[in-house]
């Protein structure tokens, strides 16, 4: 059976070496350990090209959460780089995937624009891909609103339980 690889977002920051560090003393069982600048970069880069090897494996496709190719944009959204998304297009690219690729691109209110995206997927045309999932991502009040929405249409609302 074919599997389906639904890219992630693993970051290699601060934040991801305290934990690899973590781990590491707690395998050593040793608290002092400290991690080497050299022994983070070797873990890293090993990570990055088991990563890549899925690459080549046969899968029925892959789904890719854009965001936006803007990289300001990107980062006022996530709070990071999208410089690894970017290059691991490319590379789905140079290997021919861009085919089996279905590039979400979704209208981010408050982040990005019609425009934007529209910049995004005439970006992404470039590279090569051609399938787009355009959708409307619900962002925190939107999303607050909403479901107070659902809580007032099961009767849950203020006005409905006023004592009658």
């Amino acid at each position: 059976m074919k599997q389906m690889i639904w890219t992630s977002e693993t970051w290699f920051d601060d934040a991801a070496r305290e934990d690899y560090q973590s781990s590491q003393r707690a395998m050593l069982e040793d608290d002092s350990y400290e991690v080497s600048d050299e022994e983070w970069s070797e873990a890293v880069e090993m990570w990055l090209y088991d990563e890549r090897q899925n690459l080549d494996k046969e899968v029925d496709g892959f789904i890719v959460d854009v965001k936006d190719m803007n990289p300001e944009i990107y980062r006022r959204y996530t709070g990071r780089d999208n410089g690894q998304a970017v290059e691991n297009l490319r590379l789905l690219a140079e290997r021919g995937r861009a085919g089996d690729v279905l590039a979400r691109v979704p209208l981010i209110p408050g982040y990005n624009t019609e425009a934007d995206r529209r910049e995004s997927i005439r970006q992404l045309e470039g590279m090569g891909f051609g399938r787009f999932d355009e959708f409307t991502y619900i962002t925190g009040l939107e999303y607050e609103k909403r479901k107070t929405d659902v809580l007032h249409f099961e009767g849950d609302s203020p006005a409905d339980s006023g004592g009658e």
